[in-house]
């Protein structure tokens, strides 16, 4: 498998992102690390996710089985994964009340899993 270097940054996998990168994840609230509000004063490097080669989350999805297309007029709408266009469906992972993020596994989860 080709690595893949981070659509912004252009990291390659297991690199950590360069600053303000506007793919990088947060490992507070699992959220986009540029926007989510979070006090970054408490993360240290140790503490940032490095680049993995796919935008963080889709493996989640891909493990819960939550997929997504769009629909002009509608936009992202869940769908099977055998649906023309699915893709992993984020929105649902990181704002539905089923999920949350874990800090100590850096990465979403059932709520119920913990």
């Amino acid at each position: 498998m080709k690595e893949k270097k981070c659509q912004d940054c252009k990291v390659s996998p297991d690199k950590i992102h360069k600053s303000n990168c506007d793919v990088e994840t947060c490992p507070l609230c699992g959220l986009q690390l540029l926007t989510c509000g979070c006090d970054l004063t408490r993360v240290s490097d140790n503490d940032r996710i490095p680049w993995s080669g796919e935008t963080h989350g889709c493996k989640d999805c891909r493990e819960y089985d939550l997929w997504a297309t769009f629909v002009k007029g509608r936009g992202w709408i869940p769908c099977d994964k055998r649906e023309r266009g699915a893709t992993e469906d984020l929105n649902t992972l990181m704002s539905s009340p089923d999920f949350e993020w874990n800090q100590k596994e850096k990465r979403w989860m059932k709520k119920d899993e913990h």
